[in-house]
This record gives structure tokens, sequence and C-alpha cells, in this order.
């Protein structure tokens, strides 16, 4: 008889923050079902269930001396930690230390997952996440959901449980997420990470239509964009990278230059459609970025504002200077000031590399790319699910291929994700 496996600390990790994602992907229902029964305090567990995979790496790290970067990543956001709360009320830094548990999980259980993800149960889940968030969009768009809508209070702070709102006369559809955006992000990256598992290129190209179609029903632009970028560079990167890296090169100039032209330059748009399609970005060229760029001179411009320094935590906790950042570059800039800009260049450097790597790293460069192009009108680290995703390519392009979590399989799973990556035609 087979030998049975039995059931780690580290099993109960990844387990753990496999519950934590799938909560992403029902937020809306979620928060709708526990404030009704007066738990939505509750759902703040999910922060504990992320948090397990980073403590135990660290007390791995310290005990064994085998991975280092999670711990250097853990010291680093607790130093941030100290400048948010020297420069900052200390509530605001807290939850600015909050928004990054997703990250420093991805950065946990990044070899885990890099082992798994040709595996049957890894398929199986993401398929169950992904068919649930194309379920949700497609039933927003004809059914008026329950949860639309609601807010409640947490500790006398007024929490938005699911957001509606439009874009000039079109709905920006949730789903079972909490926000469209969210929704978006949820689609986009369980598509490809379901599309790269999947032998039949028509399952593929069925996988993929519908991704951008639920992206396209959530009006929101960035992410499009992102899923457009996604499915080029993922054509291009074997048998084209010198265009797979001119488009990475592109999106990473508008991603830092244009919060730089926003303060000088002034645009006016004509039209209807002009002004829906463009208009947000306008107005972050014209008065959120240089905003924020003001903001950012009242700090260090050394160390930045620290964990809490702009974005969901102003709202909450400094409502007169709220600014969304809505920038990767600006949002980086704005926290961690100088380490935060050169960080940001480090993994665009890695990601520029990772395109002639070959088959193991193709998914991480698709990912990056959506990530980096994204990041030109969104903040990207302020979702939880797409923190947790950036941090997973972070341990990527920092570590490299790092341990395997079941290390008698990894020359098979190797194997496998080679075969499925070349029929998808990149790496």
């Amino acid at each position: 008889m087979p030998r049975s496996v039995p059931f780690t600390l580290r099993d109960l990790c990844v387990v753990a923050t496999a519950v934590a994602l799938a909560t992403y992907v029902v937020e809306a229902p979620l928060r709708y079902g526990l404030a009704a029964r007066g738990l939505e305090a509750l759902l703040y567990l999910r922060d504990g269930l992320l948090l397990l995979a980073p403590a135990y790496v660290v007390v791995v790290t310290v005990l064994r001396r085998t991975r280092v970067f999670p711990a250097v990543a853990v010291a680093a956001l607790g130093f941030f930690l100290l400048v948010g709360l020297v420069q900052l009320d200390a509530r605001q830094a807290a939850f600015g230390a909050k928004i990054f548990v997703p990250l420093l999980a991805g950065i946990a259980v990044a070899p885990w997952f890099d082992a798994a993800r040709s595996g049957t149960r890894m398929r199986w889940f993401v398929s169950l996440l992904w068919l649930t968030a194309v379920a949700g969009v497609a039933a927003d768009a004809y059914i008026d959901l329950p949860w639309a809508g609601i807010s409640y209070k947490v500790m006398g702070v007024e929490v938005e449980g699911s957001r509606v709102w439009a874009m000039g006369e079109f709905s920006r559809l949730s789903g079972f997420a909490r926000a469209s955006y969210e929704a978006a992000g949820h689609l986009l990256v369980l598509g490809f990470a379901l599309a790269f598992t999947l032998q039949r290129a028509s399952m593929r190209a069925v996988v993929l239509s519908l991704t951008g179609a639920g992206i396209l029903m959530t009006t929101t632009k960035g992410l499009f964009m992102a899923f457009v970028a996604a499915v080029a560079l993922a054509l291009t990167s074997r048998r084209l990278p010198f265009l797979s890296r001119g488009l990475l090169a592109t999106v990473a100039a508008l991603c830092i230059g244009l919060p730089l032209l926003g303060v000088q330059q002034s645009v006016q748009l004509r039209g209807e459609w002009a002004s829906m399609l463009l208009g947000s970005m306008l107005d972050r060229m014209l008065n959120t970025w240089p905003d924020a760029f003001q903001q950012f001179l009242e700090h260090s411009w050394l160390l930045g504002g620290g964990l809490g320094a702009i974005g969901v935590p102003q709202s909450y906790f400094l409502p007169s200077h709220y600014n969304p950042a809505d920038n990767l570059f600006v949002y980086l800039l704005a926290l961690f000031g100088l380490p935060g800009v050169l960080g940001l260049l480090f993994f665009i450097r890695r990601l520029w590399l990772l395109c002639v790597e070959g088959s193991r790293s193709a998914l991480y460069f698709v990912l990056g790319g959506a990530v980096v192009t994204a990041g030109v009108s969104m903040s990207v680290l302020e979702s939880g699910w797409l923190a947790f995703v950036v941090g997973v390519l972070v341990s990527r392009v920092t570590e490299g291929a790092a341990p395997a979590l079941y290390p008698a399989t990894e020359s098979a799973a190797r194997t496998a994700r080679g075969g499925q990556v070349a029929r998808l035609g990149v790496g």
C-alpha cells in the first residue's frame, strides 16, 4: 500500500493561504452575510491566515538558514512602519502595514506555488475561482445583487462592503468582488494562470476570451489594458522577444513618465467619449499626481512618508489629505522614497531578463508585464489580491527558482510546465 504523506505545518500554511485568497473572490457576499449577523469583524481573520506563511518561513530561515529574502522583506517593511509611526497617526501607519500582509504572503509561498502550479489540485482550485469570478460578473449584469452598495462600521470607522459606481452610462460590474477593479484583477490573474495549464488551443482561447470580456464588463480600463498587454506578451515572448521587451519598456516608461509629465502639462479633452475614456487619466495628470508629489515633498525624499502615507489609510484616518496615488511609481515613491523607486526599477529590470529565461518563467513574465501596465493608472498594491501576486513575482525575480514544495516531484512538474508553455507559444 502507498505510504500516506503526513500533513505538515507547511501544508497548513498553504491551505490557510488558499482559503484567504478564495475569500477575495467572494468578498462582497461574504461581507454581506457577516454584516447581517453582526460578525463583520471576522473577515479580518483573513490577515491572520495570510500571516501564517510569512511567520513560518521567517522562523525556518532563522533555524535552518535557508531562504533569506522573506526575512529581509519583513525587516524592510518593519523599518518603514517605524518611519510611518514617526510621521503619521499610529492607526494610519498600522493600517498601512496591514495592506502589505498579502504581499508578504505572496513572497513566502512563491516557491511552493511554483512547484505545485501544474498539479491537479492547483488546476482545480484556479478553475473554480475563475469560474466563480466570471459567473459573478455575468450575474451582476442581469441581477440586482443584494450586497451591492452595502457599508457598515468597524471600530467606529465606516467601511465600504461593496462599491456601486458607474462610468458614464455604464455600470461598473463587481460581481462577487468588493469592487469592479477587484473583480477585474481576479479575472486577469486567474485567466492566465488557468490558460497556462490547458493543452488545447481552443480551450485556452475560450478562457482568455471570457476573461477579456469579463474585464471589459467591469469597465476597469487600466486592467483591460493590462489584459491586452499580457496577451501580447504571451504571443511574442518566445518567438519575438525583442517585441516583448519593447512593450515592457514602453509600459514601464508610461508608468514612471506620465506622473512626471502631469506636473508640467495641461490638456483639454473634447467630446463625450474622449472624456469618458481619458477623463480619469487627465484628472490624475492634473490633480492626483501633482498633489501626491506635493505631499511627498512634505516628508523625507530619501525614505518617503512610511507605511500609510498615501492611499486608503488616508481615507480612513486623514480624509482631508486623501490621495489615491493611482500609479505604482507614485505610490512607492510616497511610501518608501528613493528605495521604492529603485525597487521598482530593479523589478522591471528582472522582468526584462525573465523574457529569455525559458518556459519556467513565462507565466511570471506575462503577469509581471500586466502588473506594470496596470501600474500606469493603479496603485496595484492596495488590492490585496494583486498585492499577493506582486509578492509572488517579487520573490521570483529576486530569488529565482527557489526550493520546491515537493522536491520529489519537481522534475516532473518542470517537464509538465515546459510542455504547457510551449503549447501556449510563449517562453
